[in-house]
């Protein structure tokens, strides 16, 4: 695989650090072997998008672990155009509403947006 051969880090390195990148836990600076153009093509092809998607698959599954962890979903929209736009985020990523997040959600989807550190 061509990526193997230039990026000799295993892939559990490579994407683990993908995700920080887009989370913005580290600065692109710290990777100067690696360029904005490198670090889109190798998102695209470890998560099948560009980085603005992975960048709202985190947003929306941060809003999912808030508002299943009993936050107030008005305030979790701040970080949305507005309402609608989380609603439609939310069940596109997670397959879920607010209100279900909330009020019936299955205990698997619970412990995994508790257990997994999206911040």
């Amino acid at each position: 695989m061509l990526f193997e051969i230039a990026y000799p880090l295993e892939r559990s390195d490579l994407v683990k650090s993908l995700v920080d990148l887009a989370r913005g836990q580290i600065a692109p600076l710290e990777q100067p072997s690696i360029d904005a153009r490198q670090i889109g093509r190798l998102i695209n092809y470890y998560y099948g998008g560009p980085p603005k998607f992975l960048e709202r698959k985190f947003r929306a599954m941060r809003a999912a672990a808030r508002i299943a962890n009993g936050e107030n979903p008005a305030a979790v929209a701040e970080r949305f155009y507005d309402q609608p736009h989380m609603i439609r985020e939310l069940k596109r990523f997670v397959g879920h509403t607010p209100t279900t997040l909330r009020e019936r959600l299955d205990p698997i989807l619970r412990a995994a947006l508790t257990l997994e550190r999206l911040d």
